[in-house]
């Protein structure tokens, strides 16, 4: 069996379909016949990690480096790393997360002194947060893996 690949559609067409794409009229103009080294290497695999399926110069298929994140996936994916120690450290003192300390946060309470002193932790996590994501939006430094923001984040 021929197998036959797309650049623009990043996808594999088997040579006994070509008739039913070319006659929906979604066969693209631009596949190209695999070898069978490529086939065996690309056709259902699992991309190596950190790659993805792409297409090289030529447009054939390759691994290639994902594109960039954009901002707003990064800030997403920083905020719910920041959200998530935040709430690990409230869970380990026995509240349900961290929004649940305000209801402790009234004097007489017994809870009061532990809430206030985790509300003024979890305000000092988030304004290194924002510190670290406003230096990555500027451009000045990479983005953070997970192990490395939580590093870099004020510990209770």
């Amino acid at each position: 069996m021929k197998v036959f690949y797309s650049e623009k559609t990043n996808g594999f067409y088997p040579d006994f379909l070509l008739g039913q794409y070319n006659n929906s009229e979604t066969l693209p103009l631009d596949i190209l016949e695999l070898t069978q080294l490529e086939v065996e290497a690309y056709q259902g695999k699992q991309p190596p990690e950190g790659k993805i399926l792409g297409s090289d110069i030529d447009g054939r298929p390759a691994w290639v480096d994902p594109p960039p994140k954009i901002i707003s996936e990064i800030k997403k994916e920083m905020e719910g790393v920041v959200q998530a120690y935040i709430d690990a450290q409230a869970q380990s003192l026995g509240y349900d997360s961290i929004n649940a300390i305000a209801k402790y946060l009234v004097a007489g309470n017994p809870f009061y002194e532990e809430s206030t002193s985790l509300s003024i932790w979890c305000a000092s996590v988030w304004t290194s947060a924002i510190t670290i994501l406003s230096e990555v939006e500027a451009g000045t430094r990479v983005t953070p893996t997970t192990d490395e923001l939580i590093a870099e984040l004020p510990a209770y």
